[in-house]
């Protein structure tokens, strides 16, 4: 979570616990005296969630997203992707019994829907990945942001 922290865009506006049952993530990030809005993904469907365009700071969604199959998980990071601003993070981890739950596949998924993949690890029983969305980049053609190889 620290690394999250350090990568959100200053100064952070909102970030968005997505799939928090708990709520035990987003009240640890409510601490550290940040605005969090927690979403229910299980529940709530992403393919327009109710935020404007580039407006959210950061997306922590641990686990959450292995209850879907990959094409939900594809249209979930993309529509996190719409609602971050430039360079704003991402928190992801997957079962690693899910489909995407491999590294390169997380890689993959991720780079597909518009983020720059920053870090990406294997645990026991997870693929955890931050990244930053790159909209901004993609727009302004600057190929050093975008370099899918550079990783």
């Amino acid at each position: 979570m620290e690394l999250f922290i350090h990568l959100l865009p200053r100064p952070a506006s909102l970030v968005v616990a997505a799939g928090s049952p708990s709520g035990q993530d987003a009240d640890l990030l409510a601490e550290r005296e940040l605005n969090v809005t927690r979403l229910d993904i299980a529940t709530e469907s992403t393919e327009i969630l109710a935020f404007d365009d580039a407006s959210v700071s950061g997306v922590w969604c641990d686990e959450t997203l292995s209850r879907l199959d990959c094409m939900r998980i594809s249209e979930s990071l993309r529509e996190f992707s719409r609602v971050l601003v430039a360079h704003g993070c991402l928190f992801i981890s997957l079962e690693q019994t899910t489909s995407a739950g491999d590294e390169q596949a997380a890689r993959d998924l991720i780079w597909a829907a518009g983020f720059n993949p920053l870090k990406i690890y294997v645990t026991d029983q997870h693929v955890c990945a931050f990244a930053r969305n790159r909209a901004d980049c993609c727009a302004t053609g600057d190929k050093k942001f975008y370099d899918r190889n550079a990783f």
